[in-house]
């Protein structure tokens, strides 16, 4: 058994920009910053929130950045 949520989970995230597609279709290192493994969209976040079994209870984009919190179902 994984590890348990008990209280809200909070996360900021970088989202994905235009630059993204562009860079892997030019067959660039498509991240933003190396240390990044995934650059994110709402839809591939959504995915990943429901797959870990937390539902969003508020997000909103600042600067390019994914701010969510998040509540175990």
């Amino acid at each position: 058994m994984g590890p348990v949520l008990e209280a809200p989970f909070v996360a900021k995230l970088p989202e994905r920009d235009w630059r993204v597609p562009l860079k892997q279709e030019l067959g660039i290192d498509r991240r933003l910053d190396p240390t990044h493994f995934i650059e994110y969209t709402l839809e591939s976040f959504a995915a990943e929130m429901e797959e870990a079994n937390l539902r969003v209870t508020h997000q909103e984009v600042r600067w390019g950045e994914i701010w969510a919190e998040a509540v175990p179902r």
